[in-house]
């Protein structure tokens, strides 16, 4: 089942000519992917965008074809297109760094930072482990400036994947919102939700933090 990529303006009667260009080539099923070249008035699972998925999914159960639903606006998944940091900013992707001290010496955390771990080393100098923002994004579904010369991809925020409260604010938004929509096609019409390589940090996070997070100790902790 081949991707199709929702990268333009969109159309119910594009939507079902496709769908049947599909059928009469042999393709029975595909995978819906919004991606960058939507236009901004059709935002990641705004009221317009579930219209054309109903229309979609729709004209795959008339004609038995099949359907896999993506859970991202583009991706790495886990963000909800930015929506998961802008309901709350405590959850953009966050990361483990390490500073080194001198022996004797404290870290000097800012307010962004917690501090995991404080480590003697065999020499007399410290490492202190801190947890801090990522500054990792995700690709968007939209250019942003078109018209005005200085044309940009949009790069919402990554959702942090490792906190058990981010996570579950990502299914809500996204999972639940299916749930709701197209309950009455899941294993018939749509046979399953497409997750595009989750990123801990994001892409194009800061250099020098590796995977990681605070929030997971206790339950590390039990093992």
């Amino acid at each position: 089942m081949p991707f199709w990529f929702w990268n333009d303006t969109l159309r119910d009667a594009e939507i079902i000519r496709q769908i049947a260009d599909f059928e009469a080539h042999g393709v029975y099923g595909f995978v819906i992917h919004p991606r960058i070249g939507l236009p901004e008035s059709i935002g990641w699972l705004s009221p317009r965008m579930i219209h054309f998925m109903h229309v979609a999914i729709e004209e795959a159960a008339r004609r038995n074809m099949y359907v896999i639903l993506y859970d991202e606006g583009m991706y790495p998944s886990g963000s909800s297109s930015g929506q998961v940091v802008a309901r709350n900013p405590e959850h953009a992707a966050r990361g483990l760094a390490k500073i080194d001290l001198k022996a004797g010496q404290k870290p000097e955390l800012t307010k962004k930072m917690k501090l995991v771990a404080l480590i003697e080393r065999p020499n007399g100098d410290r490492m202190a482990v801190v947890e801090q923002p990522s500054g990792g994004v995700i690709r968007g579904i939209h250019y942003i400036g078109e018209g005005t010369g200085r044309i940009r991809e949009d790069l919402p925020p990554a959702g942090d994947i490792l906190n058990p409260d981010a996570a579950d604010s990502f299914i809500e938004l996204v999972y639940d919102s299916f749930a709701r929509e197209f309950d009455r096609y899941f294993g018939n019409t749509i046979l399953g939700i497409f997750t595009d390589e989750p990123s801990p940090l994001g892409r194009n996070h800061t250099r020098g933090i590796v995977p990681g997070n605070a929030s997971l100790l206790p339950q590390i902790n039990k093992i």
